[in-house]
């Protein structure tokens, strides 16, 4: 085993971080990678759902088939997501998953095989492994399977296999593998929750970020949000960041070719955080302890239960979860019917009070808004 102690030696000395998770089979990829020195480099969780509790608690449902190619790539995107909250910075990370039916001590019916799957920002591998049943015993089939998962590993961070699988006629290796060439297409794929733009060409796929946050479309982006997100800087002191959404709850997604479009609305030292993400409670899984910075129209509509099927409880859940997670809410205020509104004109539950800060009109006023600039051609000056 020299060449693979070799091999994942030369795995922990790269900067990539992985989750794995595996179920019914895997137990010997599991030791090799802790028996090396340096696992701790690069292994951030290991998980071992077995009991269909257990499964459910990881993926949120109960598979109809816990041994399926839907069954490992929800499993792989759970690796992926867990490794991306578990990270320190923003290092490449890698979820693995493998779920398995192999050889037991009872008559077991159905074919022994397994699934493994590896999930980044830019590329989704599956592979079915179907091994002859009745040839080898459960801790040689183990192997065969932990092997692969260790090969798929390999395959990720280095490009190359670390074993040469020696299967049998009677065996069969399926391999199906997707990718996306840009984060824009892995975005909309679903493949990432979000990226961060910095500069021209700095990209950071699911990156992390905390500090002020301004939501919009920019279509276009105009001097009103430029000068809204430099006074909120100026009086809070926090590092500032643009958020564009490519959902929409009543709109339709915005294709590629528009976010390129909108994106280069930006100067080079902006900040842009491009997510799949419409409610504010889904901004706040993906920024914990951040700070929306939002329009009294905006704030309205966080509040009033109107927006939520008139279901006040859901109105609550979703704002005790933007509280769960540390997010705050900084208001300015605009005109609205002719008349100049701000946060003390909102109806806020007292429990969420404490979430809403507002910028005072004597700091902050720019009667300016990108549905005006659209309609009202004559106001180009505004989008500068």
């Amino acid at each position: 085993m020299t060449n693979v102690k070799e091999t994942i030696l030369e795995i922990n000395s790269s900067d990539q971080k992985l989750v794995l998770i595996i179920s019914g089979a895997g137990i010997q990829a599991v030791k090799w990678l802790l028996d090396i020195p340096g696992a701790s480099k690069t292994i951030l969780e290991i998980q071992i759902p077995y009991s269909n509790k257990a499964m459910h608690e990881l993926l949120e449902y109960t598979p109809t088939n816990f041994v399926s190619e839907n069954t490992v790539i929800d499993m792989a995107r759970k690796a992926y997501e867990k490794s991306v909250a578990l990270r320190s910075n923003n290092e490449p990370v890698l979820g693995i998953a493998c779920t398995a039916a192999i050889s037991t001590d009872r008559d077991r019916r159905g074919k022994n095989h397994a699934y493994i799957c590896s999930w980044t920002a830019h590329s989704r591998n599956v592979e079915h492994l179907t091994l002859q049943k009745g040839k080898r015993n459960r801790v040689n089939e183990d192997i065969i399977i932990s092997q692969s998962i260790i090969n798929m590993i390999s395959k990720e961070i280095l490009n190359r296999s670390a074993y040469d699988i020696d299967l049998d006629s009677g065996d069969n290796s399926e391999k199906t593998n997707l990718r996306y060439p840009t984060e824009t297409k892995a975005l909309l794929a679903g493949q990432i929750l979000s990226f961060i733009k910095k500069g021209d060409n700095h990209i950071e796929p699911d990156g992390k970020f905390t500090g002020l946050i301004l939501p919009g479309s920019f279509n276009p982006l105009h001097r009103g949000h430029k000068s809204l997100l430099s006074k909120a800087h100026e009086l809070t002191g926090k590092p500032g960041a643009y958020e564009m959404s490519v959902k929409n709850v009543d709109k339709p997604d915005l294709q590629e070719k528009l976010i390129s479009s909108r994106l280069n609305q930006f100067d080079t030292p902006n900040t842009v955080l491009v997510t799949a993400s419409p409610l504010f409670s889904q901004k706040s899984d993906l920024f914990p302890e951040s700070t929306f910075v939002i329009g009294y129209d905006t704030a309205v509509r966080i509040v009033d239960p109107k927006y939520y099927d008139n279901d006040v409880r859901l109105m609550h859940k979703s704002i005790s979860h933007i509280m769960a997670n540390e997010c705050d809410f900084l208001v300015a205020g605009r005109v609205h019917k002719e008349r100049f509104m701000g946060l003390s004109s909102i109806n806020i539950p007292i429990i969420f009070s404490d979430m809403f800060s507002e910028i005072p009109e004597s700091e902050f006023r720019l009667d300016i808004s990108s549905s005006e600039i659209r309609s009202r051609p004559g106001r180009e000056n505004d989008v500068k």
